[in-house]
């Protein structure tokens, strides 16, 4: 965009405030954005500026000044009454002075917008009426399909609109068909993916909120699509919408019935922790007590009850670390996770050293945005993931790695063990998997790598393997940047 905001540090400055004006101008290049309060100009897109050309130094002049140029007050009259009691213009006819003797036809659009905390702005946007042509008749198909169609013009402009999106608007065919389409949506995220959105090769999803004349914003899934005529010409974009609301409460209804899963979990668990108790408690006893009168048989049997037991009170663990991922109470920050990769390493010395793996860490990693003991936890499951089922090997060792990606954080678990067949790579991240025996004889819980996913996706980002079976296994996690 060449235009320049000119008047205000906050729209100059400001974000989203400054991505959104570059979006709209983009798409609406007859454009101005004004205070509410006194009514002056911020910022004019170029296009303006080279319509208006005869009147100098638009940025900083009052709007009503710009009002009163129009020729013909029953033009300019409505244009103030509107404004005046809504706030908000729809596609008024304007015939409006370019030169000194010269006038041409406008179809103005204008509305409030919250921009920046201070105050909200009046976005102003118009045509050349000789720009467009009215859209052809709608079919009978599209009149009657149960979504809400609306055909937008190659210069962004509402030509057509279903009954389903009037009702879904709660507004007539004649307030949508001639608006600028950034209108339908009531906030600034909203406009921006809409906008954004409608110079497209290639179908695209969104999601905002629209507007509702008389009533509450109301959530909404949408798909826009490129419009294009029999010879291939564009002629705007389609752009379908449905009502998201029952989608939130199926979503609201699934996080109660996670809510009574993880309660039944936490109660499960409690109750189960008792019996173990006694359960490892009387086994220890054995030992102690009568090991001298068990035979070898009945020592075998001891020590796996015990087995039993001790697997069982890790799985008991996992599980409801399994349920916390996510709850509140978790702090989010910046972390070093040096800081969390030395403390591992040296809990796992002893170990490492028994099995003759060598640990490498990042020397300088950048700061990972997580809670300190979710990252703990990711970083304990891959490595002792690693030390568990590395096999026999001529290269022992683990590779640590953490690089910053455009959004992300990368973190990579690497090994040169017996790897994992690809069949499995995607079963092995589920709850209660495990691709066998480790080597002190005990069956994992197959919890571990369960819990470095869901920590992952809780954030929003992912965890995935890479590996064969002959050079390894190479576990990949992805991080959001704050």
């Amino acid at each position: 965009m060449s235009a320049q905001l000119q008047a205000s540090d906050v729209l100059a400055k400001g974000m989203p405030a400054r991505q959104l004006i570059e979006e709209l101008a983009a798409a609406y290049p007859l454009m101005l954005v004004a205070r509410t309060s006194d009514k002056r100009i911020e910022w004019i897109s170029d296009g303006w500026q080279a319509a208006l050309h005869h009147v100098p130094n638009l940025v900083g002049c009052n709007l009503r000044d710009i009002i009163a140029r129009i020729p013909r007050p029953e033009q300019s009259f409505p244009i103030v009454t509107s404004l005046r009691k809504t706030g908000a213009v729809r596609h008024a006819p304007v015939d409006f002075p370019v030169g000194a003797d010269a006038a041409a036809p406008f179809e103005v659009t204008a509305f409030p917008l919250k921009l920046c905390a201070d105050e909200p702005r009046i976005i102003v946007m118009a045509r050349r009426r000789h720009a467009f042509e009215p859209a052809a008749p709608p079919t009978s198909l599209i009149e009657c399909h149960p979504d809400a169609v609306i055909a937008i013009d190659p210069h962004g402009f509402i030509d057509y609109a279903n009954r389903a999106a009037t009702a879904l608007l709660a507004t007539s065919v004649s307030q949508l068909v001639g608006s600028a389409a950034a209108v339908l949506a009531c906030d600034t995220e909203g406009m921006t993916r809409l906008v954004s959105s409608l110079d497209t090769d290639v179908p695209r999803e969104i999601r905002l909120a629209v507007r509702r004349d008389g009533a509450e914003p109301l959530p909404v899934l949408g798909r826009i699509a490129p419009h294009r005529g029999p010879d291939g010409e564009p002629l705007g974009a389609i752009l379908s919408l449905r009502s998201a609301a029952d989608e939130q409460k199926a979503t609201s209804d699934l996080a109660h019935r996670n809510e009574e899963l993880e309660h039944c979990i936490n109660s499960l668990a409690h109750d189960l922790r008792s019996p173990l108790v006694a359960l490892l408690g009387f086994s220890r006893l054995l030992h102690q007590d009568y090991g001298e009168q068990l035979d070898d048989t009945g020592v075998h049997f001891v020590n796996r009850i015990e087995q039993a037991g001790h697997t069982m009170e890790d799985l008991i663990h996992n599980l409801l670390e399994l349920s916390r991922i996510g709850q509140p109470g978790e702090h989010p920050t910046l972390i070093d996770p040096r800081t969390v990769l030395l403390q591992l390493a040296a809990e796992f010395k002893v170990r490492l050293d028994e099995e003759g793996i060598r640990l490498n860490l990042p020397a300088s990693p950048p700061l990972v945005y997580c809670d300190r003991t979710r990252l703990y936890q990711v970083f304990c499951n891959l490595i002792g993931n690693a030390v568990e089922h590395m096999g026999e090997c001529a290269e022992r060792r683990i590779d640590v790695t953490i690089e910053a990606e455009p959004g992300w954080h990368h973190i990579r678990v690497c090994d040169a063990g017996r790897g994992v067949p690809t069949e499995h790579h995607d079963r092995i991240f589920e709850a209660f998997q495990s691709l066998g025996a480790r080597r002190d004889g005990r069956r994992g819980t197959g919890m571990g790598l369960a819990i470095v996913r869901k920590i992952a996706e809780t954030r929003g980002g992912r965890a995935w393997v890479e590996s064969d079976q002959s050079t390894g296994a190479m576990f990949h996690v992805t991080l959001p940047q704050p």
